[in-house]
């Protein structure tokens, strides 16, 4: 992971296309990857998680979402006129489908594997020497971090 935290995007404007990849957690583990569209007033999204569960009977979920965000200072500091700082915060809503796959299912559970997740979510942004995130959402693993790679 340390290639992946020496990308450079200081002196970089915020808008434009990033890839987010990152570790998530709570409730299990799991992994994020992310393409993100960021424009001035709103970002728009295609994300990928994969998480691991471990309870008494374990499981492995994998969801794909789209959808997009509201920036909130990138918004405001557009309007008012104020250089863009370090920090964003976005609020935004990803709608898609998650398929689950548990160690030991019954035919019941079988046919109950894919399911329509909505995802509203609360994601921070801070650059420094690189762009990283943490963001809170509803499906599992809901806290995921990212450093963000311009492509």
């Amino acid at each position: 992971m340390g290639v992946l935290l020496a990308a450079p995007v200081r002196g970089q404007a915020l808008p434009g296309a990033y890839l987010l990849v990152g570790p998530a957690a709570l409730p299990g583990a799991g992994i994020t990857v992310s393409s993100v569209g960021v424009g001035r007033f709103v970002t728009r999204e295609a994300s990928l998680s994969v998480g691991y569960r471990s309870s008494r009977e374990g499981s492995v979920r994998a969801v794909g979402t789209v959808g997009g965000a509201i920036r909130l200072l990138g918004a405001r500091q557009t309007v008012i006129g104020n250089p863009r700082g370090s920090l964003d915060l976005d609020i935004g809503f990803r709608l898609g489908p998650a398929i689950l796959f548990r160690f030991e299912e019954t035919a019941i559970e079988k046919n109950k594997r894919f399911t329509l997740v909505g995802d509203p979510f609360v994601r921070i942004a801070l650059q420094s020497r690189a762009l990283f995130s943490l963001e809170l959402g509803i499906h599992r693993p809901a806290l995921r971090a990212a450093v963000w790679l311009p492509f």
